[in-house]
């Protein structure tokens, strides 16, 4: 379990950034829905939105980080795929007894 939140960790903490985004968001808004004057709104608009949405923009970016290298390593995999796969034809094709004989027509 540890060795995978270690692996995941970009997207462990980008969707706890997200979820106390959210919340923080879900607070503001309660704090200004309680006030009805615009100068007594500021400070929980200020604090709630402003950092709510600070939260999930750190949080999106972590998981769009985390899915950017998970990319990266699946397409490393498959570049050593490829270049065995090379290997092994190139192995195949020098030694096919065929490969000096001309065919007839």
């Amino acid at each position: 379990m540890r060795d995978r939140i270690k692996q995941r960790w970009r997207e462990t903490f980008g969707w706890a950034a997200i979820a106390l985004g959210a919340m923080a968001a879900v607070l503001g808004w309660v704090g200004v829905s309680g006030k009805d004057l615009a100068p007594l709104q500021l400070p929980y608009l200020a604090s709630g939105g402003v950092f709510g949405v600070l939260l999930t923009i750190v949080g999106v970016g972590l998981l769009i980080a985390a899915d950017v290298r998970r990319d990266r390593d699946r397409l490393a995999r498959m570049e050593g795929d490829i270049v065995e796969l090379q290997e092994l034809l190139r192995q195949a094709l020098e030694s096919s007894p065929a490969r000096g004989r001309r065919r007839s027509a």
